[in-house]
């Protein structure tokens, strides 16, 4: 007969160990497990700042661009990633990706702001950004130049 305790015991110990490791993970590659995301948190974490002034986000798309290759498979999951706040609007920042139709060639990377709907982002001052490849709704990007990363630009 098998003790119910040693088996409760050792059950324990995994669940504690696992979340020890997902604990870690967490906090040294921002959540993903996959090598790639660890790479792209890395280089991403190097621009993040508290807030941004319009001058710091009319340059950042330029200092992010060499944050992603052409192995879009690889890095593509591991978005979206907080960047920090707009100082004038007090918006949250994610830096995204958006693929359609043709992936990887369609493949684009912004600069948006985090939860604004279609209604609101003229409002808020941004701009829309659509998904390419097809018509729809991608978010809405601060106004200074939302685009980081466009495959057909950086990969053909």
């Amino acid at each position: 007969m098998r003790n119910p305790r040693g088996h409760f015991a050792s059950s324990l110990f995994f669940h504690a160990f696992f979340l020890f490791t997902v604990v870690i993970d967490v906090f040294t590659c921002g959540g993903c497990d996959q090598q790639p995301c660890c790479a792209v948190f890395d280089c991403l974490r190097q621009y993040r700042s508290h807030s941004y002034s319009s001058e710091a986000l009319a340059s950042l798309g330029s200092e992010i661009n060499h944050c992603f290759d052409c192995n879009v498979a690889d890095w593509q999951m591991c978005l979206p990633f907080n960047m920090g706040t707009d100082e004038r609007n007090g918006m949250e920042l994610k830096v995204d990706s958006t693929c359609s139709d043709v992936c990887p060639n369609y493949t684009f990377v912004f600069i948006l702001y985090e939860n604004v709907d279609l209604n609101d982002c003229q409002d808020l001052g941004g701009v829309e950004v659509g998904s390419p490849g097809r018509s729809g709704y991608a978010g809405c990007a601060p106004p200074e130049n939302p685009t980081v990363w466009r495959f057909v630009d950086e990969c053909d």
